[in-house]
């Protein structure tokens, strides 16, 4: 119906009348906005209330006589003129802050405010929910009308500051919730109003959808900073290698990685690492951060590197142990894996563990 409209050019509004106010009134405007293919701004309600039927000119010619029909009938007019609503609006969430001072039903309130909601799509309404969920502590009510305030305040900046707080804080993010993230995120970062510890997690988040380049660029200039926490110039060290690699910056990688610790180190960082430091002459250095990641994970592009390394500093021993230790906590079963051993020179510890497997595999299959 309402795509009738937009067609003719014209501003539908669509105002459902003579209905019993249901319980749930948020589920049942959803449900009105699928069903008339419009906007939750442009739905109004007029309920039904008793004698609605008989005596709704009573509304008009005689407005004491039934108080609720005149009452519903005034939201229905503010409603639909909101510019007229303001002051009723007003009230109304004047008298959701007194409730909220003094009431002991929280889940009360919480439905006021959903009517209120309900029945005027109003900036000032949503900002009133917004900052009431918060308080709640329920992020998805939370985010729902910080996000209706910004679809009609677009540049408001307490709805981007409540909306950013709620995605920095929260480490489990799926790719959409990252990219809407990002919208509200940003213009704190341009108006510099982050913290380090948060602006290390947008640019996590940048990094995380692919955005390097602006991750790179939060988050480089933290890396510096001296009065960071360690951890959390560590972190950001991380992600600015990570990042200046994929953009094809290896030195400044390779600059970085050299105050970050070898266990933090993985994927792309450790090859990269060991490298640096064999060509800055540090070889027990390389050797130390090839065992050290060998030991927590196997990577055969890195017992290549050990491997070289070993034989070079005659600590051909020491590497083998350190597979030994990898080799403890995973039962490898890769032919690949003992190949890799063969072809660095490790034929005997390659025949050693695959002994060992296959000795561990044939009692697991007894029991």
């Amino acid at each position: 119906m309402s795509q009738k409209g937009y067609a003719c050019g014209r501003l539908v509004k669509v105002v459902v009348s003579r209905v019993p106010k249901p319980k749930d009134l948020d589920s049942f405007k959803q449900r009105c906005c699928q069903i008339f293919e419009t906007d939750e701004t442009k739905l109004f309600f007029l309920f039904s209330c008793e004698n609605l039927e008989e005596e709704e000119f009573l509304a008009i010619a005689d407005p004491d006589s039934n108080k609720e029909l005149l009452n519903n009938y005034v939201r229905l007019f503010y409603g639909l003129n909101l510019e007229l609503s303001s002051e009723n609006i007003r009230a109304e969430i004047e008298k959701i802050g007194s409730r909220l001072l003094f009431s002991s039903s929280l889940e009360k309130l919480e439905k006021n405010v959903l009517e209120l909601v309900a029945l005027y799509p109003h900036p000032d309404v949503y900002r009133t929910a917004m900052r009431f969920f918060r308080l709640r502590e329920n992020i998805e009510k939370l985010r729902s009308f910080g996000w209706e305030l910004l679809e009609l305040l677009p540049t408001d900046q307490e709805a981007q500051q409540i909306l950013a707080e709620s995605y920095l804080s929260e480490r489990k993010l799926d790719k959409q919730d990252k990219k809407k993230a990002v919208r509200v995120i940003d213009p704190l970062w341009q108006r510099e109003e982050l913290n380090s510890e948060q602006a290390v997690r947008y640019a996590d988040i940048l990094e995380d959808i692919e955005e390097y380049s602006k991750s790179f660029d939060v988050v480089f200039p933290l890396c510096d900073d001296q009065e960071l926490d360690d951890d959390i110039q560590i972190q950001a060290k991380l992600i600015a290698a990570r990042t200046a690699l994929k953009l094809g910056q290896t030195e400044i990688a390779a600059r970085l990685i050299l105050d970050i610790p070898p266990k933090q180190l993985g994927g792309s960082l450790i090859f990269l690492a060991i490298e640096t430091l064999k060509d800055n002459g540090d070889l027990e250095g390389a050797f130390e951060s090839a065992k050290q990641f060998i030991r927590r994970e196997y990577n055969p592009t890195v017992i290549e590197q050990a491997a070289s390394l070993a034989y070079q500093l005659n600590r051909v021993k020491e590497l083998e142990d350190a597979i030994r230790s990898l080799a403890k906590f995973r039962t490898l079963k890769d032919e690949s894996f003992y190949q890799n051993l063969k072809d660095c020179g490790l034929s005997e510890l390659a025949r050693e563990l695959q002994k060992s497997s296959y000795k561990y595999s044939s009692g697991q299959n007894i029991k």
